[in-house]
């Protein structure tokens, strides 16, 4: 708070200098200064009227849609890679089903009759109770 106080008390002394010598300036040297506080408030009044949507707000307002825009061709790249992903990872394990079945002994029309798979059957379960647990 004593921050504060020091300097509005700073500001008030600032003021009141300035308001002493303001008439002893030179005509010539006031307008000078009156034209670059008109320039500083135009420019003031462009900043804000660029931030509250125009001008340069258009440009930040595209600039965000641009990113959105981004943001999904981002996530849809990575669907997309994710499906291309998963259908070579299936191909892939069909392909291994296939080379077993033809680098098999068996034939695969023997994997067709039921009677060889019932045999299986029963020769898998003999197997598992001859496993010691």
């Amino acid at each position: 708070m004593k921050y504060k106080n020091n300097e509005t008390e700073f500001a008030a002394r600032v003021c009141r200098i300035l308001d002493q010598d303001v008439a002893s300036i030179d005509a010539r040297v006031a307008a000078r200064l009156r034209d670059a506080r008109q320039r500083a408030v135009a420019r003031h009044a462009d900043l804000s009227f660029a931030t509250a949507g125009g001008g340069h707000g258009l440009f930040q307002s595209l600039h965000r849609h641009h990113r959105g825009l981004l943001a999904l061709l981002a996530l849809l790249m990575g669907a997309f890679g994710m499906h291309v992903w998963q259908e070579h990872r299936e191909v892939a394990t069909m392909a291994e089903i296939d080379m077993a079945l033809l680098s098999d002994e068996v034939s695969p029309g023997a994997y067709l009759d039921q009677g060889f798979m019932a045999w299986l059957d029963r020769l898998s379960q003999h197997e598992e109770d001859s496993l010691p647990e």
